[in-house]
């Protein structure tokens, strides 16, 4: 599945199977260089938390796009909203779609753009 949407990275992924799947292993950098879509979908860890946060996005190509479904725990989780705000104001980040938001109090769910997108469950 992952080859016929064009993934480019999956952190589990080896060489050997990688070139046996007839993908590509790349760089975290070439990643945020060339992707139009970035999606996140992991669990909360010591590794995975802040992931992605203001260097990542500085790499990123103009007017990407940030999927999550990644786990949150109280204000916690692998991406800061503040950052995401950051982005979508200054147009480095065309959308986002979020399946819930750290925060209900947050400006996330206030921003003006139709492309941010998620879901909270009251």
């Amino acid at each position: 599945m992952a080859q016929a949407i064009g993934l480019r990275f999956d952190p589990n992924l080896n060489q050997e199977a990688a070139e046996l799947m007839g993908v590509k292993c790349v760089s975290m950098d070439e990643l945020y260089a060339t992707c139009d879509f970035i999606t996140f979908h992991a669990p909360l860890t010591a590794r995975t938390h802040g992931m992605f946060g203001d260097e990542a996005l500085e790499k990123c190509k103009p007017g990407v796009k940030i999927v999550s479904v990644a786990e949150y725990k109280g204000s916690h989780g692998l991406l800061d909203e503040n950052m995401l705000l950051r982005g979508l104001e200054s147009g480095k980040i065309s959308g986002v779609a979020l399946d819930l938001l750290q925060s209900h109090c947050t400006r996330m769910n206030l921003h003006p753009t139709k492309y941010v997108i998620y879901y909270r469950r009251e």
